[in-house]
């Protein structure tokens, strides 16, 4: 569990305590965003977590965890821990309302520089009797969920922030997902360097966000016998499916850098992330890499995108003692790698 976590988990506690507002010992609450905290058990709480990593540290350490609040009845009170994306926090904001009982509590942590600010603005025209407090670093506010206070255009906007968006190319989105406005550059580069590649057999798409590159491996590559996407954001992954009908396309929700080898696969293709949360983390792409070595067959392909300044060069000769760099372009490289 992250500082950060630590410390809006610790504020939120605070500010209940000092608010007294019916956050009580064994009331069922929704907890979106959620991580393992103590403070959890004291209470009937469903952990909602849509990134698997998170997803699984919750279930390890005993927690009742649901990838979405949807279809989980309902319940007495609510949190959420904010998300950078604006939109997907007032998605998220309609969704727990929507599952909240008339008159049920709402609390909304955002740690400092991450727009609380706007978030709590935009929560005070649905939310009743809001109150915000300041505590380590995170902004709160708890508000009530009252249905005659409800301003159902305000209400509406929110929740059509979680409708599908189309960004190009027959694709879709949704607001939290990566490139939630456009089809991501290195992305598009990464498609266009690969087009006359011999792609065939068994691949993988390793974060595939809403399914972009598998869509168009699917769509130019007729040899490809099967293509089975990796994906961490559990919203990420449903929006892929909605994009990809293709029957050779297998999802799955997981956390790519701790695949099993058992798997094995001809070809791997990756866009990898290279932020966990609103951080910078240069080693998840690393881990993506060494994932990608782990399962490939041998003489079995790697195409990897990157931004050109991060430094990923090392680690790929160290793995792969058969690379080039296929082109560098409008602040991008792409690797072509392949397993001896």
């Amino acid at each position: 569990m992250g500082e950060v976590f630590i410390d809006s988990a610790e504020a939120l506690i605070q500010s209940i305590k000092q608010h007294s507002c019916g956050f009580d010992e064994g009331a069922r609450i929704a907890v979106i965003n959620a991580a393992a905290h103590s403070f959890f058990r004291t209470l009937d709480a469903v952990m909602i977590q849509s990134f698997f990593p998170r997803y699984a540290d919750l279930k390890k350490n005993g927690f009742s965890a649901a990838s979405s609040i949807e279809g989980q009845g309902e319940f007495e009170c609510g949190v959420i821990f904010a998300a950078k994306d604006q939109k997907r926090n007032l998605y998220d904001l309609s969704l727990l309302m929507a599952s909240v009982r008339n008159g049920g509590m709402i609390a909304l942590v955002s740690p400092n520089g991450l727009g609380g600010r706007s978030f709590m603005k935009n929560a005070r025209l649905v939310l009743s009797g809001a109150e915000e407090f300041f505590k380590r670093k995170n902004r709160i506010l708890i508000a009530k969920n009252d249905k005659e206070f409800l301003n159902s255009d305000f209400y509406d906007k929110y929740r059509s922030f979680g409708d599908l968006k189309e960004i190009g190319n027959s694709m879709f989105t949704r607001a939290g997902v990566f490139s939630s406005k456009k089809i991501d550059n290195g992305s598009k580069l990464l498609i266009e360097t690969v087009k006359n590649e011999p792609i065939r057999g068994a691949a993988a798409d390793f974060g595939s966000g809403n399914g972009y590159l598998s869509y168009e491996l699917l769509k130019r590559f007729n040899d490809i016998r099967s293509i089975s996407l990796f994906e961490a954001d559990y919203n990420a992954l449903e929006v892929s499916k909605t994009n990809i009908k293709d029957k050779r396309a297998d999802f799955i929700w997981s956390d790519i850098t701790t695949l099993e080898r058992d798997r094995k696969f001809d070809v791997i293709i990756s866009n990898p992330p290279f932020h966990s949360g609103a951080e910078a983390d240069i080693s998840l792409g690393k881990r993506f890499i060494s994932s990608a070595y782990n399962v490939l067959k041998k003489d079995g392909v790697f195409y990897v995108v990157a931004n050109r300044e991060l430094p990923y060069e090392k680690i790929v000769r160290t793995l792969f003692n058969r690379q080039i760099t296929m082109v560098e372009k409008d602040g991008y490289k792409v690797f072509k790698a392949i397993r001896s």
